[in-house]
């Protein structure tokens, strides 16, 4: 069943699938110096995006579950991102 729900959740993730605009893709692009984007790369980045997050939520559960609740809060999202080498805290 966990794994049903983990493959739907996966294909809603790859179905919606520009839950990032270009637009915003764009703005990201020149903040790290990037003087332009070809619209054959956006394709691919949203690729990139869409299995990090997956990879993200799939750890952010796992860690979840420790807790034995449902809800997912922020310390779950620190340590997830710290088991995938991601160091960032939030505010």
């Amino acid at each position: 069943m966990e794994e049903n729900r983990s493959e739907m959740e996966e294909k809603n993730i790859k179905s919606s699938e520009h839950f990032i605009k270009n637009t915003s893709l764009n703005k990201l692009s020149k903040r790290s110096g990037i003087k332009t984007l070809s619209t054959d790369a956006y394709p691919i980045i949203h690729d990139v995006l869409t299995n990090k997050m997956i990879e993200v939520v799939d750890v952010i559960k796992s860690v979840n579950a420790e807790h034995g609740t449902r809800n997912i809060m922020l310390r779950d999202a620190e340590k997830a991102l710290k088991i995938l080498g991601i160091n960032m805290t939030f505010k």
